[in-house]
């Protein structure tokens, strides 16, 4: 491309500078980003999958093309294990397919009552439209209670499991 010149109190437009220039068009990026902070306690003794309340996200992409990228972090304890699935509606999606009986997004086990853990996943999705999307998590546990955001022990201490969704472009 050759050089050009532009002298001083010279009046420059679109057209002049598209003729000189080239602009690259962009690619990759967030557009947007949804986020649910689950601060109180949650317990569950269901042996099927159950709604993990105060831990869902709704976001609404701008192009059926576009991707959400889903972040989920729980803190939480259970004396077998504590499974959860997350679900775009009520599709399971980001599941392990390699067990035998029940799949999950991931599980935890608590080595003693006093023990908090913290478990978390990423997950590209491509929901494929410009409606209103919900993003939740399920709990369930073979047997026993498990415990989100507290320890078996007691509720004296308090902490917190969260789900973001980020728009992306490709």
């Amino acid at each position: 491309m050759p050089l050009t010149s532009y002298t001083a109190g010279q009046v420059l437009d679109a057209a002049s500078l598209n003729a000189n220039f080239s602009f690259a068009a962009s690619s990759g990026g967030v557009v947007q980003v949804k986020s649910t902070l689950k601060v109180d306690a949650f317990t569950t003794t269901s042996t099927s999958y159950v709604d993990l309340t105060g831990l869902s996200v709704s976001i609404t992409p701008t192009s059926a093309s576009n991707k959400i990228l889903v972040l989920v972090q729980i803190q939480g304890s259970a004396p077998s294990f504590i499974q959860f699935i997350l679900l775009r509606g009520a599709t399971e999606i980001g599941s392990g397919t390699s067990g035998t009986s029940t799949n999950s997004l991931f599980a935890m086990e608590s080595p003693n009552a006093n023990t908090i853990q913290t478990n978390g996943q990423a997950v590209i999705d491509t929901p494929a439209t410009t409606s209103a999307t919900t993003y939740k998590i399920q709990a369930k546990v073979p047997s026993g209670t498990g415990y989100v955001n507290r320890r078996q022990t007691d509720a004296s201490v308090g902490v917190s499991s969260s789900i973001t969704v980020f728009e992306v472009t490709p």
